[in-house]
């Protein structure tokens, strides 16, 4: 710890912090030997008083799921059954301690969720680490907060580089949400990072640290050798000390030469390797055997040298010299990993392999899958038999999440089959996991073996996970393409699997911009009859049956194709439809084709329940997405900080996940929410990058969404020249999606009028118009009575010559318009439709009008209104304006707060909905992936702010609206 008073700093606040119940996730990074052991130690012993609990990473580890996290919670697994049934069992299956839960095939759920191939700007699954393993993620969370309860708790992780996947990526859910646990977390790796996780940079010590380091530990080292010593390793402090003991006594007092240089790992592990090799060949034995285990069970090892004839004594010369020893938790640990990676690799390939078949015969069936490892590691040729084992085993490390350790070992599967038939299979199940598991690159490497295919239906799931990875990380419209025509070749073998396929293929048309190929998609869906099982097939027999997927597939392609009118006509009868239907393709259908009727209420509660559906089975891939069709249901129905809920929670999932397209979106969705209350910077920030990205994917959707929001903004802070700019982009050659240029019309109107350019609103006017008639919904009908109402401003003052009859005839039809306006808005509020945004920006513009047409009073009326909405709504551009034209009138202006609602920070909202139904803080904490203690803070915070002292008052606010 020579030199590392600032680093020790560092890890004492956050040990003191996690004491105090304030939690803490520290990454401690560096090379080999720098320390980070050193480091894990010291804190170690500062956490007097704390519950310490340990995990290391182990190399031949890397492929058995949750090995990792199993190790470091092992010791407190009796507090399993203090957490949520779904978490505890999903905790269990993990650990091989039950069967928790089943991911199905390759293109969906076994309950008829939607095909997981992955897309890129939406649909219910997609590439990235598997559901299960994040719902084991907040189990993991959920324990530690749980036996924090009792005592402060210090997790300390050593060499998480060597961590399989499946606890990587656990232990980093883990480390972002601790927020008001007392849980301290060190993670010591040579890697960068998890994102959204602290880092602390160890680097090598300084000249003064190292001389004082070598002058402790070797006072008789010649002074120039200790200098070599000190500039040849540059500081590293494993390697001072290592080299430096690795000197004889004549060496160190400058009697004898020194070695030549070596790289600095090399000479570490030569020197490590050299200690090994003074000891007595059954102590090496010993070693490799123990170099070869994944456990540290010191009776597992010593079972295992009693296979290869070697006695139990013959450790404790190896204990003698520092190269290993029997912590007080009872695990057998090397001084540091280059001891292990020296004794593993200097050995011989057969002992190797001898090696691994003791510690197979070791284990017993409490450890089948580590002992199959064993096996598998001691192959030396073509095994059907254990290859068929390794297929069970990647079935069950599916099960428990763990998709990289299912890849593993599919493909050593394969390797071991002798059948090239049965070889492509397996390494094509190989690769489906490693996109499962965010492995792109790995995936395209498996196909490229497995091919070629023999049977259609190889083909098709090979294409269906080309598609996934395209769709995250190539082109949407190759997605499209792949899965249509691996649809068309299996539509009479597997129908289901066709259809789930044909349905994906046509929403990556519809991103994608391709009328014909959405077409194609929902011509063949429609000739591919539903299952038994399905909605239709359920339907009540008074009631026509409604094929939804393909309705709504056939409708996007009639919307892409520019036949606003038949796209609208055949949603209608779709929306309306057993609304109250579970099923998540007609929930993912309904939820996003709602809005294209106007129907945004009927959206957000589609969108709820399809979250409250993922949500309660802990699918978090399929819940960023389903957020993101909340967030914009929420959006378009002006409920602004439930959007602002939705979106933050779905792009904190989406980062944790790697969805890089899903995060534009959110970013988009955010920005516009920022762009709502003015706020320039922010609004660039979010939308700018995000359009970027959406444009170079061609994610026509996110780009329409962007330059939408960065309209509004102009348009709220007074620039119409340049809102018109972002605006009246036309919908091809722009790179903006048809069905988003339909929202924006009203907001391009308006732009257009302010900005003396009322001619280039007219044509989009009038699709706006057209479809807002085909809807019938009237918080539509009552933009279009707005838009015609500043229409006839415009032409009015384009007119200068009229005469006074005919002034007064516009003055009649703008004002007829405003109150045709107003009352429909009164309608949609009546029938719970209402968008308050857009009411008051109504009453806004009317207000306007009727101060230039010197009608001060009546326009009081409409501008206070209006603020008080836009105050409530934190609207801080559009309060302003009303603001100053209310005083213009000669009214003094109070500007009213923000409601209490809107007070509340995205998660403290989801928190007081959730209370305010009756859910307890741990159930909160299991749906919203957060710990219990989290969920009383948030809500400890949130009740001042609504002025409520319990429950029970909390239950009777309207938090839905």
């Amino acid at each position: 710890m020579y030199g590392r008073d600032d680093e020790c700093a560092v890890v004492d606040r956050l040990v003191a912090d996690a004491r105090a119940g304030r939690s803490g996730t520290l990454v401690i990074t560096g090379e080999p030997g720098v320390g980070k052991s050193a480091l894990l130690g010291h804190a170690a012993d500062s956490a007097h008083g704390m519950r310490v609990l340990r995990a290391t990473g182990v190399e031949s580890e890397v492929n058995l799921p949750f090995g990792g996290l199993h190790q470091l919670l092992r010791p407190v697994l009796g507090g399993l059954d203090g957490l949520p049934a779904r978490q505890a069992a999903a905790l269990r299956g993990a650990f091989g301690l039950g069967d928790a839960f089943g991911l199905g095939d390759a293109f969906g759920l076994g309950d008829g969720d939607p095909p997981a191939t992955g897309p890129a700007e939406g649909g219910p699954a997609e590439g990235g680490p598997a559901e299960g393993g994040f719902l084991v993620g907040a189990a993991a969370l959920g324990l530690l907060a749980e036996v924090a309860e009792a005592r402060p708790v210090l997790c300390l992780v050593d060499d998480a580089h060597w961590l399989d996947h499946a606890s990587a990526e656990a232990l980093a859910f883990v480390g972002r949400r601790l927020e008001e646990d007392a849980v301290g977390m060190l993670i010591a790796t040579r890697l960068a990072p998890p994102p959204g996780l602290a880092e602390l940079r160890l680097g090598r010590l300084d000249a003064a640290a190292a001389r004082a380091l070598l002058n402790a530990d070797f006072p008789d080292l010649d002074p120039a050798l200790r200098d070599r010593i000190i500039a040849e390793t540059d500081g590293n402090p494993l390697a001072l000390t290592e080299l430096a003991a690795d000197l004889s006594a004549a060496q160190r007092l400058g009697r004898r030469p020194a070695p030549g240089p070596l790289p600095l790992t090399e000479r570490v592990q030569a020197a490590f390797l050299d200690q090994v090799r003074r000891l007595p060949a059954s102590t090496q034995t010993l070693l490799l055997v123990a170099a070869a285990d994944d456990v540290g069970d010191p009776m597992t090892i010593l079972r295992a040298g009693h296979e290869l004839g070697i006695a139990a004594e013959a450790l404790a010369a190896a204990e003698h010299a520092r190269l290993l020893h029997v912590d007080a938790a009872g695990v057998l640990t090397f001084r540091h990993p280059l001891v292990r990676a020296a004794v593993y690799q200097g050995a011989a390939f057969t002992d190797r392999l001898a090696a691994h078949r003791a510690l197979a015969a070791a284990m017993d069936d409490e450890h089948a899958d580590r002992r199959l490892w064993h096996l598998a590691a001691a192959a030396a040729g073509p095994d059907d038999a254990l290859a068929d084992e390794l297929d069970a085993a990647a079935e069950r490390a599916r099960r428990r999440g763990g998709r990289v350790a299912a890849a593993a070992a599919l493909e050593r599967a394969a390797r071991l089959s002798t059948d090239p038939s049965v070889r492509g299979r397996r390494l094509l199940l190989a690769a489906r996991d490693a996109v499962e598991a965010g492995d792109a690159g790995g995936a395209r490497a498996l196909l490229r073996r497995a091919e070629p295919f023999g049977d259609p239906m190889s083909r098709a799931w090979a294409a269906g996970v080309r598609a996934s990875i395209e769709s995250d990380h190539g082109s949407i419209g190759t997605s499209h393409r792949l899965l249509a025509e691996a649809a068309e070749k299996i539509a009479g073998l597997d129908p289901a699997t066709a259809r789930s396929m044909l349905f994906e293929a046509g929403r990556f048309a519809v991103m994608a911009d391709d009328p014909a190929g959405c077409r194609a998609a929902a011509d063949a869906l429609a000739a591919i009859a539903e299952p038994p099982g399905s909605t239709a097939s359920k339907a009540p027999a008074e009631t026509p049956s409604v094929d939804v997927p393909a309705t709504y597939i056939a409708a996007c392609a009639d919307l892409l194709a520019g036949a606003v009118p038949d796209a609208v006509d055949r949603l209608r009868p779709m929306i309306e439809a057993y609304a109250a239907a579970d099923d998540p393709v007609d929930l993912v259908s309904r939820a996003a084709g709602a809005p294209l009727v106007g129907a945004y209420t009927l959206a957000c509660d589609q969108a709820a329940a399809l979250v409250t559906r993922y949500r309660d089975h802990g699918m978090a891939a399929r819940l960023s997405y389903a957020l993101i069709l909340a967030a914009l249901a929420e959006l378009q129905a002006g409920r602004f900080t439930s959007a602002l809920a939705s979106a933050t929670e779905g792009l904190r999932l989406a980062h944790d996940l790697g969805q890089e397209n899903r995060s534009s979106q959110f970013h988009v969705i955010l920005g516009w929410l920022a762009a709502v209350k003015g706020e320039r910077e922010r609004c660039h920030e979010l939308a700018g990058p995000a359009l970027g990205h959406a444009r170079t994917h061609r994610l026509n959707a996110t780009v329409g969404w962007a330059t939408w929001a960065l309209g509004l903004l102009e348009l709220g802070t007074g620039h119409p020249e340049a809102a018109l700019g972002h605006l009246a982009a036309e919908p091809s050659g722009a790179g903006r999606h048809p069905a988003v240029a339909i929202w924006p019309v009203p907001d391009l109107v308006e732009a257009a009028t302010r900005a003396g350019r009322a001619e280039r609103a007219q044509r989009p006017f009038a699709a706006f118009a057209t479809w807002a008639a085909r809807c019938g919904r009237p918080g539509v009908d009552a933009l279009v009575h707005r838009c015609r109402a500043l229409l006839a401003i415009a032409a009015a003052h384009a007119d200068a010559d009229v005469d006074a009859d005919a002034d007064a005839d516009a003055d009649n039809v703008v004002d007829r318009h405003f109150r045709s306006a107003l009352n429909l808005h009164e309608l949609a509020e009546r029938t719970g439709q209402d968008h308050p945004f857009d009411h008051a920006r109504t009453r806004l513009a009317y207000g306007e009008w009727l101060r230039r047409s010197r009608r001060r009073a009546d326009a009081r009326v409409h501008l206070a209104a209006a603020l008080a909405v836009f105050d409530r709504l934190d609207a801080t551009c559009w309060a302003e304006r009303a603001a100053s034209e209310l005083r213009a009138t000669g009214q003094q202006v109070r500007r009213r707060d923000v409601d209490a609602i809107g007070r509340l920070t995205p998660q403290e909202l989801q928190i007081v909905r959730l209370a305010a139904r009756g859910s307890t803080n741990r159930e909160i904490a299991a749906r919203l992936f957060l710990s219990p203690r989290t969920v009383a803070f948030h809500l400890y915070n949130a009740f001042p702010k609504l002025g409520v002292a319990s429950r029970t008052e909390l239950s009777r606010l309207d938090l839905e609206r």
